[in-house]
């Protein structure tokens, strides 16, 4: 789907390991997560076996977002993001999610594939809460999240800040996973 705001997003499809295992092993695109970088390509491989499972079995998930002005048929991805159901006890909430080559910060694409989402979901599933996590000092993130409509609400146990398109209860809060950050683990992470 082509956007006005100069990319398009499309489901992932399993000929995108190779931009995605790119895109997760780069240390800069990793700053921000303990967890660190990916540790190669079987990890990659499983990360994006479960995007793709969201897809079918959800019909959401994250996106490829991908930008080629000159070609009709447009190839070149340049991020992934958008939303996927994350299980937070009994309940469940929507992980925003997004993240570029460093070639494309600074165009507003992460702040423009996170309003995206962030409506998206809210046509989807509107009683299910959307939510943001991230390292305290990871200010770009905060801002792209608050440009999605989505506000300070706590910490979860990580003490990762969680901002939240709606107030949420402490229960909720404490039930967020913990651990790893990687965008397809249990422990989600923007």
């Amino acid at each position: 789907m082509r956007t006005d705001d100069g990319f398009a997003v499309r489901p992932p499809r399993p000929d995108d390991l190779d931009a995605l295992v790119a895109l997760h092993s780069d240390p800069a695109t990793n700053r921000y997560n303990p967890s660190g970088p990916l540790r190669g390509r079987a990890e990659g491989a499983a990360m994006l076996e479960n995007w793709l499972d969201d897809w079918r079995r959800f019909h959401i998930g994250y996106w490829t977002i991908l930008i080629n002005p000159d070609e009709p048929d447009i190839t070149d991805v340049v991020g992934f993001g958008g939303v996927r159901y994350l299980n937070a006890g009994r309940d469940r909430v929507f992980n925003l999610y997004y993240r570029f080559a460093p070639q494309h910060w600074g165009r507003g694409w992460a702040s423009a594939v996170a309003r995206r989402a962030a409506d998206f979901a809210r046509r989807v599933d509107p009683d299910t809460p959307v939510v943001a996590r991230m390292q305290p000092d990871h200010g770009a993130s905060r801002r792209v999240a608050e440009k999605a409509g989505l506000h300070l609400v706590g910490h979860d146990r990580d003490d990762r800040l969680v901002l939240a398109d709606r107030p949420l209860p402490g229960s909720l809060l404490d039930a967020l996973p913990v651990g790893d950050l990687r965008p397809g683990s249990s422990g989600g992470g923007s």
